[in-house]
C-alpha cells in the first residue's frame, strides 16, 4: 500500500467516456511499473458534487485485468480485503480502468515498461484511452 495519499501537484486527468459524469486523474509519480507484470497507480474519481474517491489499484495488461487494492479514508490506505483480479470492462461509462491500460499502461497485450512513454501518453493532447484501443504509442488497432 502507498504511504501518502495522492499528491495534488502530481494528478494528470485524463479522458474516460462520454457516458461518465465523474473526472479521473492518475497520480504520475505513483505509477509503478512492476516486474510481475502488473502496473500499480493511485487514481483519483472527483463526482459531480465534489466528492473524491482516491484508490490504489493494478493492471494486468496480458489478461486486460485490473484489481483494487486498496481506498483512501480519512488520510490512511484501508486494504481491499475482498481484492481480486477482474475483467476490465470496455463498454460501461465508468470504463477508467479500460481508458489507463489503452491508453497509457499496455502496449496492446503487453505491459509498457518506459515510464516516460506512459507520461507521455497521459498527455491530454496525445490521450488515446478514451476512443479505441491502442498500444502506448496511440496505434490503433
Amino acid at each position: 500500500m502507498p504511504l501518502n495519499p495522492p499528491n495534488k501537484e502530481t494528478l494528470q486527468p485524463f479522458y474516460v467516456s462520454q457516458g461518465t459524469i465523474f473526472k479521473f486523474a492518475v497520480d504520475t509519480n505513483s505509477i509503478l511499473i512492476g516486474a510481475d507484470g502488473v502496473t500499480r497507480y493511485m487514481v483519483v474519481i472527483i463526482s459531480p458534487s465534489g466528492s473524491v474517491q482516491s484508490q490504489y489499484e493494478g493492471i494486468r495488461c496480458d489478461s486486460f485485468q485490473w484489481r483494487l487494492y486498496g481506498t483512501l479514508e480519512n488520510g490512511a490506505w484501508r486494504e481491499n480485503p475482498l481484492s481480486a483480479w477482474r475483467s476490465i470492462q470496455s463498454n460501461v461509462p465508468n470504463r477508467y480502468q479500460a481508458a489507463l491500460a489503452q491508453g497509457a499502461f499496455c502496449n496492446f497485450d503487453s505491459q509498457e515498461k518506459n515510464i516516460n512513454t506512459i507520461l507521455k501518453s497521459l498527455n491530454p493532447n496525445a490521450f488515446t484511452g478514451g476512443t479505441k484501443p491502442s498500444n502506448s504509442f496511440g496505434i490503433i488497432y
